[in-house]
C-alpha cells in the first residue's frame, strides 16, 4: 500500500463519501485524548438517519455487515473530523476493535470488518494499516449489527 498522498478529506470526497457524526451513547465521552494518541467510543452503522441492526449469520450476511463496517468506520472518521478539526491532522490509525453481532455459527468475522480496513487504507494510505481485533457477540445495544472503536495518533 502507498505512503498517504493528499489529503485524507479530499480522498473521500473523491470516493462520494461524507464523515457521518453520531452523539456518543449516554454516559460516554465521544472520544479521550492523551498527549498525541486519541481513542473513539464504539461506532455503529447509520444508514441515513437508522441505525443498522441485526444479527450476522441470521437476518445479516457477510456482504451486508462489510458494508456496515464501511458505514462504521465513516462514523469514527467523523468523531475525529470533529475531534481534530480536520480528517487531514489524523495520523496513523494505530489500531482498531471491530465487535461484531453474529450467531455462535458465524466464523467470517474478518471479511466484514475489511469493509473498514479496505476504505482507511483508501483513505490514509499505510496510515491507514491498524492492528485490528475482531470478535463475535451475542448482542449488541439497540441490536446494532457491530460496533467499532480506533486508536489514533494525532
Amino acid at each position: 500500500m502507498a505512503a498517504r498522498s493528499g489529503s485524507p478529506a479530499a480522498r473521500l470526497a473523491e470516493l462520494g463519501l461524507e464523515v457521518v457524526h453520531l452523539s456518543a451513547p449516554n454516559g460516554s465521552a465521544a472520544f479521550a485524548r492523551n498527549a498525541n494518541v486519541l481513542q473513539t467510543f464504539g461506532h455503529w452503522p447509520q444508514n441515513g438517519a437508522r441505525p443498522v441492526t441485526g444479527k450476522l449469520g441470521l437476518d445479516r450476511n457477510v456482504s451486508q455487515g462489510h458494508d456496515a463496517a464501511r458505514l462504521a468506520i465513516q462514523a469514527v472518521l467523523g468523531t475525529l473530523d470533529t475531534a481534530l478539526g480536520s480528517l487531514d491532522a489524523a495520523g496513523q490509525f494505530v489500531s482498531l476493535d471491530v465487535v461484531l453481532n453474529t450467531t455462535p455459527e458465524f466464523t467470517q468475522h474478518a471479511e466484514v470488518a475489511d469493509g473498514a480496513s479496505d476504505l482507511l487504507l483508501d483513505v490514509f494510505g499505510d496510515d491507514g494499516r491498524a492492528v485490528r481485533t475482531v470478535v463475535g457477540v451475542a448482542s449488541l445495544p439497540a441490536n446494532h449489527l457491530l460496533e467499532i472503536a480506533a486508536v489514533v495518533e494525532v
